[in-house]
């Protein structure tokens, strides 16, 4: 199938008709996908509101995740110094409530937007920004950053969220979808993260897409398609220099990184 992208030079706009093509055309594999995978894998629960779980259960991913690489961290701390001072830059008390947390352990929950304090003595909330928290070096035991740092800004907002990362803590744990993964985990889509801004826009102004809601205006549009950037081995690499930088793989193929930097032996 072949589309014509050239531009129309009396309104400079890609065609319409190209847009509308390739939208049907990743729609339409997302669909297959979907059904595939209603085959394949337990069907997920909802993990907040309507937005859809798409190909795969997220929550699995994470309770894996927490038990594989999280908690050995906290474990080697509550060893070290019998407490755990914890930073969870744009977290949530939800994800913590799941896991049976030592009275030891003390979560700090960093959002640029206000929380409610929760009820739970071990969670404190933190409104601050995760490019510039203002708090001293190794103020906390171990930095925790889920999904966080493909939604901060550009390259040097970027590079500014993993300096306080590294600064703020002996030991972290930063995880973020892989770029090259073929399916968007924030639309569920195939494709549309690789595709040209113009066509992402177009896509998220005509229907919900998994946890986006559908753009009412081009500005809307443009939040959606610019707040993400998400990021490959080459950059993570980059930010997190001291980390050792894992790959969490579905079917062979890379869906996420994880780079972890454990505390040094005295």
């Amino acid at each position: 199938m072949t589309f014509d992208l050239r531009q129309d030079q009396d309104t400079d706009k890609i065609s319409t008709t190209s847009i509308r093509g390739i939208s049907r055309m990743t729609v339409a594999v997302t669909e297959r996908r979907q059904e595939a995978a209603a085959t394949e894998h337990d069907a997920p629960a909802p993990l907040s509101g309507t937005a859809r779980q798409g190909l795969f259960n997220r929550q699995r991913f994470r309770d894996v995740r927490f038990r594989t690489h999280i908690k050995p961290l906290i474990d080697e701390c509550l060893a070290r110094r019998g407490r755990c001072s914890i930073l969870d830059m744009g977290g949530d008390p939800d994800y913590w409530s799941r896991e049976s947390l030592s009275s030891q352990v003390e979560v700090h929950i960093l959002n640029i937007e206000a929380k409610i304090q929760p009820a739970d003595p071990r969670f404190r909330i933190i409104q601050g920004d995760a490019r510039d928290v203002g708090l001293p070096s190794d103020s906390f035991d171990i930095v925790h950053s889920n999904s966080l740092i493909e939604h901060v800004g550009r390259w040097a907002d970027m590079q500014s969220t993993a300096r306080e990362i590294r600064r703020l803590a002996p030991c972290y744990y930063v995880q973020t979808p892989n770029y090259w993964f073929p399916v968007d985990p924030h639309s569920n889509m195939p494709f549309v993260h690789w595709l040209p801004h113009p066509i992402q826009r177009h896509l998220f102004a005509t229907k919900d897409r998994g946890f986006y809601k559908r753009a009412e205006t081009l500005d809307q549009a443009m939040r959606t398609v610019e707040g993400t950037s998400m990021l490959d081995h080459a950059q993570m690499s980059h930010l997190f220099p001291d980390a050792e930088i894992r790959m969490e793989r579905v079917m062979s193929l890379g869906k996420s990184f994880m780079a972890i930097r454990r505390a040094r032996a005295d």
